[in-house]
């Protein structure tokens, strides 16, 4: 289990009422088999791929699987948690090994980082009476 944001709540939140078991469903647009068109139906296993791929065309997208999502959500995690053991139980990995591969670090995380220390290193330097030290 983990805990979900605001957005994420409110976005399931919209969903309630459309069917009595599955958060996530389709409005079936037109009538077929035991399908009736306005009802809401859960999606199959591959049921969600032919509108995945239309709105990636229409976006003009190319070479983006839905999983990458989860690469792109561990790293935005990482950078704003500097801690990867959240990044572990977000994604709920047994292993860190694992989720190294979800959380990506670009140049601009260790640019940051190493400012970051150096501005605590000269903080650390600083007397309390505003005197750099000579150390």
């Amino acid at each position: 289990m983990i805990p979900i944001t605001g957005g994420v709540r409110e976005l399931l939140v919209g969903e309630k009422g459309k069917h009595p078991i599955y958060a996530f469903v389709y409005k079936c647009a037109r009538s077929r088999g035991k399908r009736r068109k306005g009802e809401h139906y859960p999606f199959s296993k591959n049921g969600w791929r032919k509108p995945w791929y239309g709105a990636l065309a229409a976006a003009g997208v190319s070479d983006f699987r839905f999983h990458d999502t989860r690469h792109t959500a561990a790293t935005r995690v990482l950078r704003k948690s500097r801690n990867l053991k959240v990044v572990q139980q977000m994604l709920g990995h047994t292993t860190i090994t694992t989720t190294a591969r979800y959380a990506h670090v670009q140049l601009d995380d260790v640019r940051e980082a190493m400012e970051a220390t150096e501005r605590q290193t000269i903080a650390q330097a600083v007397t309390t009476d505003g005197r750099k030290s000579q150390a």
